[in-house]
This record gives C-alpha cells, sequence and structure tokens, in this order.
C-alpha cells in the first residue's frame, strides 16, 4: 500500500477523540449558560412584578424560579452552544460574545412569541403582562448568551487558532543585521553579466 493511501484512510481513534473532545465543550458551554439563565432568574424573581406575573399566569415559586427555567435554560444554552461549536464562521459578527448574543437574541425572540400566546388567555392586562415578561426574559436571555460566548473565547483551542490566524496575516520579520540585508539588495540590483558564445 502506498504512502498517500495509507494517510488517506482516517484513523478512527482520533475522531473518537475529537467527538469527545467537541462534547466536552458542548457540556461546558451548556452548563455554564444554564446557571446563568438560573441565576439571572433567580435574582430577578425577588421583584415584586415578577411575583405578579407569576400568579396572573398560575406559576407557582417553585416551577417559575427553578424547575422551569432549569430545564429551558438547558434547552436554549444547549442549542446556542451547538450552534456556536458547529457554524461559527457562519454566524455575522466577529467575536465569540458578539455571535452568541445575537443567537440568544434570536432564541428571546421565539420565547416572546410563545410568551405572547401564553398571556393572551389573561382577560384584564394581558398587554401588561406581555411587557413584564419580556422585560423579565430580556436580562436571563443576555446573560445566558453573554457567558456562553465569554467561555467560548476562553477555550484552549479557539485561542490557539486566532493566534495562529493572527500570526499568518502578518508578515514575517527578518531577524538579520541591517548590512546583511542591504548586501543582499545591493547584489539583487547588480545585474549579471552575460556570457559570449565563441
Amino acid at each position: 500500500m502506498s504512502t498517500t493511501d495509507s494517510t488517506a484512510i482516517p484513523n478512527p481513534h482520533s475522531q473518537t477523540r475529537s467527538a469527545a473532545v467537541e462534547l466536552k465543550k458542548l457540556s461546558v458551554l451548556t452548563t455554564a449558560g444554564c446557571l446563568a439563565f438560573m441565576a439571572s432568574t433567580f435574582v430577578f424573581s425577588r421583584l415584586p412584578v415578577a411575583h405578579e406575573f407569576r400568579q396572573a399566569l398560575s406559576i407557582d415559586y417553585l416551577s417559575g424560579v427553578f424547575i422551569g427555567p432549569f430545564f429551558g435554560g438547558l434547552a436554549i444554552s444547549g442549542l446556542i452552544s451547538f450552534l456556536l461549536l458547529r457554524f461559527f464562521k457562519k454566524i455575522p459578527t466577529n467575536t465569540p460574545i458578539l455571535k452568541s448574543t445575537l443567537l440568544s437574541v434570536g432564541a428571546l425572540s421565539i420565547a416572546t412569541l410563545v410568551m405572547l400566546m401564553s398571556v393572551s388567555g389573561i382577560a384584564d392586562g394581558a398587554f401588561h403582562y406581555f411587557i413584564v415578561g419580556t422585560m423579565l426574559n430580556v436580562p436571563r436571555f443576555l446573560a445566558l448568551g453573554l457567558v456562553v460566548g465569554y467561555l467560548y473565547g476562553r477555550l484552549p483551542d479557539q485561542t490557539r487558532s486566532r493566534n495562529e490566524a493572527g500570526s499568518a496575516i502578518r508578515p514575517a520579520r527578518d531577524h538579520r543585521a541591517p548590512h546583511d540585508q542591504a548586501a543582499e539588495a545591493a547584489a539583487r540590483l547588480t545585474p549579471r553579466p552575460t556570457r559570449r558564445e565563441s
């Protein structure tokens, strides 16, 4: 078997190791985003308007502050982390934080539509509770996106790839002495003598 054929065959151990690394990254980003989502939910749940909102929708404290945000934050953070890892270059903007924030804003838009359908059944003050619910959702989704984007930028291979990209753009510096560089430049400018045929 030739060398070219042997190098073309993928290494199953390398693929398994790469899949395990990607799964670890996804788990770290998802967990951190979910924790940020739950922490923001807990902080803003202490507001009187949050208590009023839960009462209007008949949501108990445990479900509205812990159980619901845990599963919701886990799903949203997992989706954003997966999209960030899988389609990083296709997402607009340049920095990971802006990319993840943009994805979280998209998730917030979907959640806002779902909440609109939920509060539409309230006979009195549906628009008021829609505004309150939206204001409570904004910091939760933004916190999730900021944490996921920040941690993505701190991943070791992502930092290395950015450094390699930056070094590839910058031209290599010539570390030779100035007189050596001048001698080489003069040699290039000096015309070479032409050989005469006898």
